[in-house]
């Protein structure tokens, strides 16, 4: 029973220790650029992680009860918490999208940005905002994965998003666009993880019904 539980928490384990990696890794492409540009990467994922753990609060509320509805055999009422978490999740994935997007000269106010980290972060705000909704809709399928213990592809989908994808994009992306091109790595990296996500949901299912 141990052994179960370490492994069916272990894909929300990832998902929260990956944070700390994928900020170093960040850090380790920023540092070529100036300090502001890290000061500046510092004060967004705070503003990230205010709406990102805001949601994921949301998802680790609907994974009991669909962990608890799975076990019972209720399919149904697993699939309308799967539906109705979504809708959630979007929900509020948008509003936190057109926030960053319409008042990222405020938000960066709150930290004392100085001009120069105003002058690329207004724009860089604006570009990685474009990720949350995709990084909504794949975490939720990832926690819909972890209670249906499908622990490997919950465990996968948490890996590409934050470091299979994000690193070589990062890479590719920083090589390409210089500074521009690291913001734009973590809307590539999202997009690329709910398309792996959709793939795998679709296959899951022809999976069960076959």
């Amino acid at each position: 029973m141990i052994r179960r539980i370490f492994a069916f928490g272990l894909p929300s384990f990832i998902m929260n220790a990956l944070s700390s990696f994928m900020v170093t890794f960040v850090n380790l492409f920023l540092v070529a650029y100036s300090d502001t540009a890290i000061a500046f990467f510092g004060a967004y994922f705070k503003v990230q992680q205010l709406i990102v753990m805001t949601v994921n609060g949301l998802i680790q509320g609907c994974l009991p009860i669909m962990r608890f509805n799975y076990g019972a055999g209720n399919s149904e009422r697993l699939h309308s918490a799967f539906r109705y978490g979504t809708a959630l999740v979007t929900g509020m994935m948008i509003l936190g999208t057109l926030a960053v997007i319409l008042f990222p000269a405020q938000i960066l106010g709150l930290f004392t940005a100085s001009e120069t980290m105003r002058s690329f972060g207004i724009s860089a705000m604006r570009i990685m905002a474009a990720s949350y909704l995709f990084c909504g809709l794949s975490t939720m399928i990832s926690t819909y994965f972890q209670a249906t213990e499908k622990v490997g592809s919950s465990m996968a989908i948490q890996l590409c998003r934050q470091m299979l994808f994000l690193v070589p994009a990062l890479w590719c992306l920083d090589k390409l666009f210089h500074l521009n091109g690291i913001w734009l790595a973590f809307p590539v990296a999202e997009t690329a993880t709910l398309l792996v996500a959709l793939v795998m949901m679709a296959w899951h299912r022809r999976k069960n019904i076959s």
